[in-house]
């Protein structure tokens, strides 16, 4: 499995100057779209294929590959649709066919009923990916049902196989093919889905291309679902993502406070976006070390988290996986990975920073340590080019650079998340905050006291502890034996929150206690039967719902492309997810997108992002956070 593991790294291009692939045959394919007028063969690339086999099997040169498919020279993945030039000669004119438009099913191997044939008329700037997906079947299946076919054209008829299972000798049931009932768009160009409506029935009945439809929304890369509001052209009324609550006021200091707006107020997005965007991922790889593991035999290696080589593997293999993605949905991306990162030293940041393409870049993602973080994210304000942080919990980060996007929730955001849930669903309960010193967490504990306070239920009582001068005898003083009691322990203190977790489940079965955690109590240890008893809630800067279609299909995927499984606190989803927001922030609204975020929603596999600027000067810092209960083992997310 370890060996498995090396050889799949190397193959994704992460130490991709370790090994050196042998070249394996490659099949030419014989499908042909048009691209900015130019017709290109798509190449769909086969595992261990590389650039030379495949330029030698199209007679074409490897640059004329590369400069069609920028990127590709560092990094050719399996799965990956290269634009390969087409040359007049290779013309072979296809059998003439009269269209027709009676769909007339056809199956293969009728007495066992296997496979059932449909037609399907191809609409303008309809793909074979986007058709593959529209009737679930692989490309290779819609190649293999047409071998006459040499290019995709609207109009033309294209058969798919549809996989039927029914006993030998079983009459096959007939196959009906409904067309949808043609629609207008709406006056505010909405539509609420219903029950039963499908992507492939809304292009159809409404006139518009899968492509289109994505455009317009790119959440719907995750699925459509049922009571969802989509735009179905450009024009179209603002969608609302949140209408509960619509604003909330988080006061972060003694200025006035600021009002954050939930609801989606786009820019005009980009008509046929075809940009090519240059990305920049910079991330301590450490490929220093990885001479290092191959040279030594199998029998003798450490464990893996012993390399620091693999540290950010699973952050890099998020972000690969998002590309990978958006190349299909039509995001034209040139993604440049570099070794830049360090904890000891700036010497790689500085060295990478030097090169030239990188003043051309238009977006960073990374650096994750500190010192790198701060000399890039001054390069990215002297070049104006966005910058986004991953891991950072400092706020300072965002201080005057109005350039850095920092991904982790502020205090701010956490107190207005937790004082948003609690005035939501306890309105009436006792609220004791508890920290030990007066200094510990005050902004937090600020920004939630004056978001409680100023609410308008008379009936609520609120109450402070500073446990290093008074114990938990003050505590116990401030419960209330006829009210639910609210306790919020604004620590991470790892000896305090243990002991005082233990000392509050003794007055578990005499009073009514939810307790509260912040961010952090997850890496202390604390007896489960204490959490269950005490109806223990967390807030969260993000959660994962392992039930949700899009979360299996993308463990699903990580498995098989690289072997392992995703995990979150190597940041694997994170790296995706940062990747899916931004490049589609690229797409929707070109380089200038930070005017454009504000409200700006595609929802995350694991985190959320919601941009505000606490001041002018400086930069962005995400406000999204949520509530996790502990219920009966589980973690449960709370809405």
């Amino acid at each position: 499995m370890l060996k498995r593991f090396i050889i799949l790294l190397l193959i994704t291009g992460f130490a991709a100057v370790l090994a050196v692939a042998q070249d394996i045959p490659v099949k030419r394919s014989s499908i042909v779209e048009q691209y900015k007028g130019k017709p290109y063969y798509l190449h769909f690339v086969k595992q261990g294929e590389t650039l030379f086999a495949i330029s030698k099997a199209y007679g074409v040169e490897v640059e004329e590959i590369v400069a069609d498919n920028p990127g590709v020279e560092k990094a050719l993945q399996a799965d990956q649709v290269l634009r390969i030039p087409y040359r007049q000669e290779d013309a072979v004119k296809p059998e003439t066919k009269p269209q027709t438009q009676v769909v007339q099913p056809q199956m293969k191997n009728p007495s066992s009923g296997e496979t059932v044939y449909i037609d399907h008329f191809v609409s303008k700037k309809e793909t074979l990916y986007g058709i593959s997906k529209q009737y679930g079947v692989t490309v290779d299946d819609l190649i293999k049902a047409n071998p006459s076919m040499t290019e995709l054209k609207n109009g033309m008829v294209l058969k798919v196989p549809l996989i039927k299972k029914s006993a030998v000798g079983a009459q096959q049931p007939e196959v009906k093919v409904t067309v949808p009932e043609k629609l207008q768009i709406p006056d505010d160009g909405l539509l609420t889905v219903k029950l039963g409506q499908t992507i492939y029935s809304i292009t159809k009945q409404y006139g518009i291309t899968e492509e289109e439809l994505l455009r317009l929304n790119p959440e719907l890369s995750d699925g459509l679902k049922t009571g969802q509001t989509i735009r179905l052209k450009e024009s179209a009324l603002p969608l609302q993502t949140k209408t509960e609550p619509s604003t909330i006021t988080v006061k972060t200091s003694e200025e006035e406070p600021v009002t954050i707006n939930r609801s989606f107020e786009p820019c005009q997005p980009l008509k046929n976006n075809s940009t090519i965007y240059e990305v920049a991922l910079l991330l301590p790889l450490n490929l220093e070390q990885a001479d290092s593991i191959i040279s030594v035999p199998l029998d003798n290696l450490k464990e893996l988290k012993s390399y620091k080589t693999f540290d950010y593997f699973q952050l890099y293999a998020g972000v690969m996986m998002a590309t990978d993605t958006l190349e299909k949905e039509g995001c034209r991306v040139n993604l440049h990975i570099y070794d830049a990162d360090s904890e000891s030293d700036t010497l790689k940041v500085k060295r990478v920073l030097k090169k030239s393409e990188m003043a051309q870049m238009d977006l960073i993602i990374g650096p994750v340590f500190a010192r790198s973080f701060t000399i890039a994210s001054r390069f990215a304000a002297q070049h104006n080019i966005p910058i986004v942080n991953p891991l950072s919990r400092r706020s300072a980060i965002i201080d005057n650079n109005p350039t850095v996007y920092k991904i982790y929730p502020g205090e701010g955001a956490i107190a207005n998340a937790l004082a948003t849930y609690i005035l939501k669903h306890q309105p009436e309960a006792n609220i004791i905050v508890v920290r030990n010193t007066v200094a510990e967490n005050e902004l937090m504990v600020n920004a939630f006291a004056d978001s409680v306070k100023g609410h308008s239920v008379a009936s609520l009582h609120y109450a402070e502890v500073i446990y290093q001068n008074d114990g938990f005898a003050a505590v116990n003083k401030a419960m209330d034996g006829k009210r639910k009691n609210i306790i919020i322990l604004f620590s991470n203190n790892r000896s305090l929150v243990p002991s005082f977790v233990s000392k509050l489940n003794a007055y578990a079965r005499t009073s009514d206690i939810m307790l509260f955690g912040i961010p952090g109590w997850e890496d202390i240890e604390i007896e489960t039967e204490f959490l269950l008893a005490l109806d223990y809630h967390q807030v969260v800067p993000s959660a994962i719902d392992y039930n949700e279609r899009a979360t299996r299909n993308f463990i699903l995927k990580f498995r098989e492309k690289y072997g392992v499984q995703p995990l979150a606190e190597k940041a694997a989803y994170l790296g995706y997810d940062i990747t899916m927001y931004f490049m589609n922030a690229l797409k929707l609204f070109g380089k200038d997108f930070r005017d454009c975020l504000t409200g700006f929603n595609h929802p995350g596999i694991e985190s959320d992002f919601m941009f505000r600027k606490p001041d002018a000067a400086g930069g962005f810092e995400n406000t999204s956070a949520g509530i996790m209960h502990f219920d009966d083992y589980r973690w449960v997310e709370d809405k």
